[in-house]
């Protein structure tokens, strides 16, 4: 589960507890509601009836109420069993960027495909066009490590800005990331409108605040009309082009994100960076370089 997700559910469970335990201590805590509920008539006023209708009253309101706090307890215990992996330690804990194995990638066929790469991106280049290098991101708006990488590559380009520029491939994974989706189509929206490089920065900047209630206040922050956004996202508009981006990486064997593919024009060439730090092979030899070598010894600062 996602870690604002569950975040946000622990909170409300807790809320919820917390009104059940409010609503449980007048059943439980003597006194005329704790179930004195057969004395509040006297003889002659049509009592009985009344004082039989209150008591009913009062049992059934007892019963909700008791089911209240029971469903409250429940949901604080599934809200603690979430909260857990993302508290606890371990890769859950927050070490998502420990090096496991990866697929592995024909860098040959990468570059002979390299046109095509460049086509599925979701905008033109950030940096400079005639750059010999290009860092093609494959990421997902919702992966932490994706988030992590953004300002790696952004120091690259703000250190190099004459030797390397970014592309943006769409690699969602909605089973894991409820968001990526949605987020994706809000930047694909944001393309049409020339602001897509804004509403990157916008959605990496609010990782953990991707549901599509805040995309009104995003769309602005990235310099688009509200309204016509709203239009748009209502109507679908960037689904299909996320869909088919992410057949298409599917189809290179990219099955990791972020997976950094950086294209030498000059050597027609493709070297593949997976992760912060990289992969490796079960018997514990180097896979893949991470996004950290990448920007500690870039190819064109080597001498």
């Amino acid at each position: 589960m996602d870690k604002a997700i569950t975040k946000k559910i622990g909170v409300l469970a807790v809320l919820l507890a917390l009104i059940g335990v409010v609503a449980w201590i007048p059943l439980h805590g003597g006194g005329e509601q704790g179930g004195k509920t057969d004395c509040c008539w006297r003889p002659g006023s049509g009592g009985p009836r009344i004082g039989v209708r209150k008591r009913t009253e009062r049992l059934m309101d007892k019963a909700i109420t008791k089911k209240i706090g029971v469903l409250a307890v429940l949901l604080a215990l599934i809200g603690v069993v979430a909260w857990i992996p993302l508290h606890g330690g371990g890769e859950q804990g927050g070490k998502t960027d420990a090096p496991v194995p990866a697929p592995t990638l024909d860098t040959a066929k990468l570059a002979a495909q390299w046109p095509q790469i460049v086509a599925q991106a979701a905008a033109p280049a950030r940096g400079r066009a005639g750059a010999r290098y290009t860092l093609a991101e494959f990421g997902d708006f919702q992966c932490p490590q994706c988030g992590k990488a953004r300002p790696v590559l952004e120091g690259l380009l703000a250190r190099y800005p004459a030797q390397v520029n970014l592309l943006f491939l769409h690699r969602p994974f909605p089973q894991i990331h409820q968001w990526a989706i949605p987020a994706g189509q809000a930047s694909e929206i944001a393309a049409a409108g020339g602001r897509f490089w804004p509403m990157y920065d916008v959605l990496y900047d609010h990782q953990d605040d991707l549901e599509t209630g805040f995309y009104g206040g995003y769309a602005a922050k990235a310099g688009l009309s509200e309204p016509g956004f709203k239009a748009a996202f209502d109507a679908g508009q960037g689904k299909d082009k996320i869909k088919a981006a992410s057949a298409f990486a599917d189809s290179l064997g990219v099955q990791e994100t972020p997976t950094i593919l950086l294209y030498d024009s000059k050597a027609k060439s493709v070297t593949v960076y997976v992760g912060l730090n990289g992969t490796k092979f079960a018997s514990g030899a180097a896979q893949y370089p991470g996004v950290n070598a990448l920007a500690a010894a870039p190819p064109w600062a080597r001498g």
